[in-house]
């Protein structure tokens, strides 16, 4: 099973600092420190100075752990599928799986690039509903409203850090009806940090980007996503397929999905591929990309015992 990168979030990265830690629980006198208080207090201040990555990236981290952390892993042979999948389809018409999901990729992975002397990859990508209104406070801690969103929000890590903290890549996709996905790609704006720190290229950007909106498209088909469950009950999940292993896995914290992990890429194999989109849904208006299963190749030749390596056969009697 491939390594995968895990998403660090600020509030992680703050505790890991004992300045910031003591600054901190300074603010919240008596008080246990948790996600929550952290999130709360800092969502609102940076709404206050007007600093809206900030906001951003604070209420979606927040809404991600308040939601079980979900995942998808994303395994090696599905990275050149989700890539490289050309996007002709109205960009309106495309949704996130929940309002907000972590795309963890292995480590290793294709998608990377060198500046500086230093090598960088993506790791992880928080990708969430773009323009959901959030509303702080009272027992619910967090509320979200996604009727009116429209878009992708794509935070993209590749390892780079300032004084122990994460620095993200930030885009926002806008899913217009009208629009295709590729035209959309095209016209991302350049944001006002992109020359700050490292620079990403743009074609690692476009490929992130791409994977994220296959990613939404994906038919939820058992064999491309099934569930991530604790290592020691993996081999119990796959003779059974019981339920209770997804919720034991979740219950100790593991929310997640592996994406391809059944696709095998061999010698006398046809990978996986997509094979179109098709419509689903009320009045079949939820498109869907269906998977063509992985297929032996001339398999008359596969089944054909190799001979002569040895000498020749002995003669029958």
């Amino acid at each position: 099973m491939p390594q995968f990168w895990d998403y660090t979030t600020v509030f992680s990265s703050m505790l890991k600092s004992p300045t910031m830690r003591r600054l901190i629980e300074a603010q919240h006198p008596g008080k246990k420190l948790t996600p929550r208080l952290f999130y709360t207090g800092q969502v609102a201040n940076m709404a206050q100075r007007g600093l809206t990555g900030e906001y951003e990236q604070g209420y979606i981290e927040w809404l991600w752990i308040e939601n079980n952390r979900p995942y998808y892993n994303i395994y090696p042979s599905m990275i050149p599928i989700l890539t490289r999948l050309r996007l002709t389809l109205d960009s309106g018409l495309i949704k996130t799986p929940m309002p907000v999901l972590n795309i963890r990729l292995p480590k290793g992975n294709p998608i990377s690039f060198d500046f500086g002397g230093k090598h960088y990859e993506m790791r992880t990508l928080m990708l969430s509903t773009a323009g959901m209104k959030i509303v702080l406070g009272g027992k619910e801690g967090l509320r979200v409203n996604i009727a009116d969103a429209k878009g992708l929000s794509i935070w993209m890590d590749f390892g780079e850090n300032e004084s122990g903290m994460p620095v993200l890549s930030y885009e926002n996709l806008r899913c217009m009806p009208g629009r295709t996905l590729e035209e959309e790609i095209k016209e991302i704006p350049r944001h006002r940090s992109a020359g700050e720190g490292v620079q990403v290229p743009q074609e690692v950007v476009d490929d992130c980007v791409r994977l994220c909106c296959t990613l939404c498209l994906l038919e939820s088909d058992p064999a491309i996503i099934e569930p991530d469950v604790l290592n020691d009950d993996r081999e119990k999940w796959e003779r059974t397929h019981d339920p209770k292993y997804v919720e034991k896995a979740k219950k100790r914290g593991k929310f997640g999905w592996n994406v391809g992990a059944k696709l095998q890429v061999i010698p006398h194999y046809r990978s996986a591929s997509p094979a179109a989109l098709y419509w689903t849904g009320p009045g079949r208006a939820i498109p869907k990309i269906r998977f063509r299963r992985a297929t032996i190749v001339h398999r008359e030749q596969v089944e054909k015992l190799p001979e002569g390596h040895l000498g020749p056969l002995p003669e029958e009697d």
